[in-house]
């Protein structure tokens, strides 16, 4: 099954389909139709954070990986090759809907190893230092609670919700992307967001409010977006785990570097 649509920021056609392993815990493999060049879906090939979460090596690169990364891991596939065309996956309508539907009629195959489990001994922090901060904690089992403060939006404010590691495809997948009217302009001028739509992306107007053609799926769907992101991000540690998460005001960013952190690669 191929997967059709547009990237975000390109705003070029681009489409992907999934295809069995090649080899059992080979992991998640991008492989471009176009080039044959693969990279894995690891922390430590992560070449970006500006916006969304890129992968890359000396020959490829592929952007916005986060949306189908947070399906497949909350799905327990460990092992795919995702043949895609273009530098970026569609962004599809914003959410992980899409992916998760792609993966159930793909089908799956079970297959005989597991993935390692990653678990804590103690409490490890990390913050951008101007406020975001999150903190992962012992647990055995996996949660996020996020908080997003948009306090400056009185439409928004403070939101806050909590994945518990179970109904993903009703409560966190059909969350979509957001952003504000204001930073459109601002984004296309660095090259960004070309590819963005009243389709694709919750709009959200100068108090926070959305706008009448994007109204909201659920009241909290902008914070939930948040732990979907932040699931995608933190599978790229590569590992089944059992860590309970904390989120003040997340990115990929961070995401991204308490991943590193938590493989022993960053500070």
């Amino acid at each position: 099954m191929r997967l059709n649509g547009v990237g975000l920021h390109g705003g070029l056609d681009s489409w992907i389909e999934l295809h069995p392993a090649q080899c059992s815990r080979q992991g998640i493999i991008f492989r471009s139709n176009d080039s044959g060049a693969d990279v894995s879906a690891s922390v430590a090939n992560v070449v970006s954070t500006n916006r969304s979460t890129t992968l890359g090596n000396d020959h490829i690169k592929i952007e916005t990986v986060e949306h189908l990364l947070s399906a497949l891991y909350s799905m327990e596939i460990t092992d795919v090759d995702v043949v895609f065309h273009g530098s970026e996956l569609p962004i599809t309508d914003g959410s992980a809907l899409p992916f998760v539907e792609l993966i159930e009629t793909s089908g799956l195959r079970r297959l005989d190893d597991v993935l390692e489990e990653y678990t804590l001994e103690r409490e490890v922090v990390v913050t951008d230092g101007h406020g975001a901060v999150i903190t992962a904690v012992p647990s055995d089992r996996f949660w996020i609670t996020a908080v997003v403060d948009y306090s400056k939006y009185p439409a928004i404010g403070m939101l806050a919700a909590r994945y518990n590691g179970s109904d993903y495809k009703a409560g966190l997948a059909p969350a979509r992307t957001y952003g504000f009217h204001h930073e459109l302009a601002a984004l296309k001028a660095a090259g960004l967001g070309k590819g963005a739509s009243f389709e694709n992306v919750v709009a959200l107007e100068d108090d926070g409010k959305p706008d009448a053609r994007t109204p909201l799926r659920m009241a909290d769907e902008l914070v939930r977006h948040k732990i979907l992101d932040m699931i995608g991000d933190l599978s790229l540690i590569q590992k089944k785990m059992k860590v309970g998460i904390v989120a003040l005001r997340p990115s990929h960013s961070l995401n991204v570097q308490l991943a590193r952190i938590l493989l022993g690669q960053g500070e």
